[in-house]
């Protein structure tokens, strides 16, 4: 039998609680200057626009695995439709001259969904 590998870097701390937590990580340059323009034009710090994206894909993986389906399974369908017959609530926002559609997830606090039909 041969020994596993030894794990190079520092030990993993487990988060505890609800406090926020460092996190160091390595990007490449050119995500570095995403993450500069993103956090000037929305006025946050580099790490609040980090952790804005971050979880912004987990939430996005999370809808992925609740619609159970995968990018490649949904391309060319009507993802608007499918989130709302799931009973995800279109946020409509509009940011700088473009409008923007999210979707929050049933339940999502403080965001109901209308009783208009159309």
């Amino acid at each position: 039998m041969t020994n596993p590998a030894k794990r190079i870097g520092r030990p993993i701390k487990r988060a505890v609680g609800n406090e926020r937590i460092a996190l160091g990580l390595k990007v490449t340059a050119k995500t570095k200057r995403i993450i500069d323009q993103r956090a000037r034009v929305s006025r946050r710090t580099q790490s609040q626009e980090a952790e804005y994206l971050i979880e912004s894909a987990l939430q996005f993986e999370r809808t992925l695995k609740a619609m159970g389906s995968t990018m490649a399974a949904i391309e060319g369908q009507n993802v608007d439709a499918a989130l709302f017959r799931r009973g995800y609530t279109p946020i409509r926002h509009l940011h700088e001259g473009k409008a923007w559609k999210l979707w929050a997830e049933p339940g999502f606090p403080g965001v109901e969904r209308t009783a208009f039909v159309s």
